[in-house]
């Protein structure tokens, strides 16, 4: 592979519902962001947005005893699963707050299908 010349530049701004601290993914030609206000969105190549999918309400500030993102909701990377089709996030919310006895993060199937421009499933599926 030839090294990467030139420049670095901004090709495409997209607009989300909330501050974005992980990284996309890109599966099957569907780039798949997560944001801190608990939402989960699939682009196609071109930007436009393919599905949006919101998985819970994020947990505000004083909610916490420390911390500085406000709210915080999807921080990880998703991650993609080949076997099932799914994506998975890992997402703090004001159901699974530490300051309500429960654990600090579960793991929410996000419910995906990022192969397809319109997923049947669409509503999480919250496991702990």
């Amino acid at each position: 592979m030839p090294p990467v010349q030139g420049t670095l530049k901004v090709v495409k701004s997209i607009k989300v519902d909330g501050d974005v601290y992980a990284s996309p993914i890109a599966v099957n030609g569907v780039i798949v962001v997560a944001t801190e206000n608990h939402s989960v969105y699939g682009f196609g190549r071109q930007g436009r947005q393919l599905w949006h999918v919101r998985v819970g309400k994020p947990s505000p500030a004083f909610e916490r005893d420390c911390g500085n993102i406000d709210p915080l909701g999807i921080t990880g990377s998703p991650i993609y699963s080949a076997q099932t089709g799914d994506v998975y996030v890992v997402a703090l919310s004001s159901e699974t707050a530490p300051s309500r006895r429960r654990p600090m993060a579960d793991l929410l199937r996000a419910a995906v299908a990022p192969t397809s421009r319109s997923p049947s499933r669409m509503s999480p599926n919250w496991r702990r």
